[in-house]
């Protein structure tokens, strides 16, 4: 039955990797090595795992699973498994490592040449994009701080007339209390 058991969680874990059962059968793998020999996973079973996971858009996890089969698979095999992974880096925002790793890959055919220089126009088009994005962002700030002090002249020279209205209207309060005065003088 554990054998059973064994065959359906591995089946949830690498070719359902998307499902929320997948991680439960994670917990229960690992649950299960920790309490016997298990026979090894295969690397088919591993690599159709990671394909999956990139199909799913879960670029993070993808790269993850490739990063566990690069020293697993044939010299051969290896320059598309870095390829699936850089591509998987790229995709989950870690461009940086995903460049480091494409610098890497060598040439081996025409078709991994190709997927490598595209993915390599592809960092430098977001990175690209990125600093143009950044230039805009400083001189709407530069744009900004100029209207900011321009409304703060403005709020200056509004005060300072403010001022001068409150000191003029004391003087014409002061200049009628003495008429005021005067004319009260005047009717005794």
């Amino acid at each position: 039955q554990s054998a059973k058991a064994l065959e359906i969680l591995r089946n949830i874990y690498f070719n359902i990797p998307l499902s929320g059962e997948a991680t439960q059968a994670d917990v229960e793998l690992r649950r299960m090595a920790g309490l016997a020999q298990l026979p090894p996973v295969t690397l088919e079973q591993r690599r159709t795992r990671a394909d999956l996971l990139m199909k799913g858009k879960r670029y993070s996890d993808a790269a993850d699973a490739y990063a566990e089969l690069i020293d697993q698979v044939s010299p051969a095999d290896r320059p598309a498994t870095q390829l699936a992974m850089a591509t998987a880096l790229r995709l989950s925002g870690r461009s940086r490592e995903a460049k480091k790793l494409l610098d890497s890959i060598p040439d081996s055919t025409p078709e991994i040449r190709a997927e490598r220089l595209f993915n390599l126009g592809e960092i430098q088009r977001a990175t690209s994009a990125a600093v143009m994005s950044t230039e805009q962002g400083t001189k709407q700030v530069a744009a900004t701080t100029k209207q900011v002090a321009e409304a703060g002249e403005t709020i200056r020279a509004l005060t300072d007339a403010v001022a001068e209205a409150a000191q003029a209207a004391a003087q014409i309060v002061a200049s009628a209390g003495q008429q005021a005065a005067g004319m009260g003088q005047i009717r005794q």
